[in-house]
C-alpha cells in the first residue's frame, strides 16, 4: 500500500500528509506510517467526479491546499483543476475537461491552456503556473480567475511583460 511513484506531496493546515501516488491516487500517510486511499484508484482509463476511490484522475502534478482542508490538483491533460475535500469528495473546481483556452471568468467559464503548478496563500487564493501562455492565474476565494499582470523593468529600462514559461508557483 505505499506509494509506487511519487509525483507530489502537500501538508494540509491540519498536519495531514497527502501524497500523489502516480498521478491517479491520493493516499494519506497516517501517523503510524501506513497509508490509506483519500480519491481515487489506480490504472483507471476515464476521469469522473465523486467520493473517495470512485473518483478516478488523469494524470494529476502539483496539488495545494487550503486552509480548510481541501487539496486542490492540477490536471494538465484536461486543462482542469480538481478539488477533493477532506471526506474524499471530488469535482471539478475551475477550468474544463475539454476546453483549452485562456479565458477567465468564473471557476468553470474560465479556461487553461495547460496548467502545470499550483499554490494556496494564506487566504485562499489558488496561484496556477499557465506555461503553454507565460502566464501565472489567480483563483481568487472569491470564485473569479484572473491572469496576474507581470510587468516589470529591464536593467536596460526596457518595460516587459513576457514571462518565460512558468512552471512551478511558490
Amino acid at each position: 500500500n505505499e506509494p509506487s511513484l511519487l509525483r507530489d506531496f502537500v501538508i494540509t493546515p491540519s498536519g495531514k500528509m497527502l501524497i500523489n501516488d502516480s498521478g491517479q491516487v491520493i493516499k494519506i500517510r497516517n501517523a503510524d506510517g501506513s497509508y490509506s486511499y483519500l480519491a481515487g484508484k489506480q490504472n483507471a482509463m476515464e476521469r469522473s467526479d465523486g467520493p473517495g476511490i470512485l473518483a478516478t484522475f488523469r494524470l494529476m502534478g502539483d496539488m495545494a491546499a487550503d486552509s480548510k482542508d481541501n487539496v486542490y490538483i492540477v490536471e494538465a491533460e484536461s486543462t482542469a483543476i480538481r478539488k477533493i475535500a477532506p471526506d474524499g469528495q471530488t469535482s471539478l473546481y475551475a477550468g474544463s475537461y475539454n476546453k483549452k483556452a485562456h479565458l477567465d471568468g468564473t471557476l468553470t467559464t474560465a479556461a487553461f491552456k495547460c496548467p502545470a503548478g499550483i499554490t494556496a496563500d494564506n487566504q485562499d487564493n489558488l496561484y496556477v503556473a499557465d506555461p503553454c501562455d507565460n502566464a501565472i492565474r489567480k483563483i481568487g476565494a472569491d470564485g473569479k480567475v484572473t491572469t496576474i499582470d507581470l510587468q516589470w523593468t529591464t536593467s536596460g529600462g526596457i518595460k516587459s511583460r513576457a514571462l518565460p514559461a512558468p512552471r512551478r508557483v511558490f
